[in-house]
């Protein structure tokens, strides 16, 4: 954990931790690569591209940035992997980070300190990140060589995994190409994500019904204010794995224990309403 004060780092640990609701229909992914030199510019495309393409393919906002005036002021920033030569000069990108959010900022001396005073006045680190309201990131202490740079794609495969609920650590370790060299991580690497596309969304019938715990290791209670009708539990494919009917309580305790890891849609129906929220199976 570290930041340019203690409040970013009371911040940092605030916005960290297993299990971080993500909305993807309200979110951005930014793949930043205006800071490289003219020469250099195919090669870290082709090497961003993929992980670019993935998020695409999972639906994800996603925008790709190859511009040199730099893409600024972007709220409900989920993830930014920026890549060039050294910290941007007199730039700060002013976003503002979503919970659970992750930034790669693949670029020589990008986290050379967390002395706010050491640094050239303006120039755009690690730190300026965590600043932001990033929840965890990833930069280098000094120059690095293009061998070394991190594999992006898997990177997000991981930690946008829908099943494997890789944490931080293990998606910054199995992305990485060398062990610690020149690099460092920020943020609780126990930190994770799933997603759920109703967080952080008003929704008029959440006063009315409660599911806890969530994530859940084997039961989840769920109370209501009118009588139950009936609870689906729903896997990522659309299909159905469980449905109760013909409930006469506003209070069901059910037993999910044979369901594998994972996340899964609630959806219940009582009697003059209907909600659906995500919901993450640990073990």
């Amino acid at each position: 954990m570290d930041g340019y004060t203690l409040s970013d780092v009371i911040n940092l640990i605030d916005r960290s931790g297993p299990a971080k609701a993500i909305n993807k229909n309200s979110t951005k992914t930014i793949i930043d690569v205006s800071n490289s030199t003219e020469g250099d510019s195919i090669y870290f495309f082709d090497r961003f591209n993929p992980a670019f393409n993935y998020l695409e393919e999972n639906e994800w906002n996603s925008i790709l940035d190859i511009n040199f005036q730099v893409l600024k002021e972007q709220n409900n920033v989920f993830l930014y992997l920026g890549v060039g030569h050294g910290p941007m000069p007199f730039q700060r990108l002013d976003y503002e980070f979503v919970k659970g959010s992750a930034c790669i900022m693949e670029m020589c001396s990008s986290s050379f300190t967390f002395d706010f005073d050491s640094k050239e006045p303006n120039d755009l680190l690690l730190g300026d990140l965590i600043a932001d309201g990033c929840t965890a990131g990833f930069g280098n202490v000094d120059y690095i060589f293009f061998g070394n740079i991190m594999s992006p794609e898997i990177f997000v495969e991981s930690y946008l995994n829908p099943t494997e609920n890789y944490n931080l650590a293990e998606s910054f370790y199995m992305a990485g190409r060398t062990l610690s060299w020149q690099k460092v991580v920020i943020g609780d690497p126990k930190s994770s994500v799933f997603i759920d596309n109703t967080a952080e969304l008003s929704n008029e019938n959440s006063a009315f019904f409660q599911i806890f715990p969530n994530p859940f290791l084997e039961k989840i209670t769920l109370k209501s204010s009118e009588n139950l009708n009936s609870i689906k539990i729903i896997d990522l494919n659309g299909v159905i794995v469980f449905d109760f009917l013909d409930l006469q309580s506003n209070e069901e305790s059910i037993d999910l224990s044979s369901l594998k890891k994972g996340t899964y849609l609630i959806q219940v129906i009582s009697e003059n309403k209907v909600f659906q929220k995500m919901i993450l199976k640990q073990n």
